[in-house]
């Protein structure tokens, strides 16, 4: 399977931990992509013991995972195909009127150009300032 380059990772994590993750979801990838049912510990032993970041990573990329339950401490894992990536997540309404006092702040602080510049930043679901 190939490496799909859509994944991105935040800037402030060492480029040998980068490594590792992108290493570790390679192999939990390459081990469900014969579409068979994996244990738990087996995906521990592919992805490491957080495994369930790089399943979360995946799945975001649009990879379709099933989870099934098999018995305490016991859970099986299988590739079922590719869909769309998923959409990121918005911010919530608490995010965002936090967001505008702070935008609201630095423009009293900073002035509207200031504010109009953080305003980029920040993504489109996030109006500027005038809203409460």
């Amino acid at each position: 399977m190939d490496e799909d380059d859509t994944w991105r990772e935040p800037d402030s994590i060492p480029e040998t931990e980068l490594r590792r993750w992108r290493s570790n979801r390679a192999a939990l990838r390459e081990l469900l992509s014969d579409r068979q049912w994996h244990k738990n510990y087996e995906l521990a032993e592919a992805g490491g013991l957080s495994f369930h970041g790089s399943l979360y990573a995946l799945r975001q990329q649009g990879w379709l995972i099933e989870t099934r339950y098999i018995l305490p401490g016991l859970w099986e894992y299988r590739l079922t195909g590719r869909g769309e990536p998923r959409a990121k997540p918005k911010m919530s309404e608490r995010e965002a009127r936090i967001a505008r006092l702070y935008l609201s702040a630095a423009e009293a602080a900073f002035g509207s150009e200031a504010a109009r510049q953080l305003q980029e930043m920040l993504p489109d679901d996030v109006s500027l300032i005038t809203q409460s």
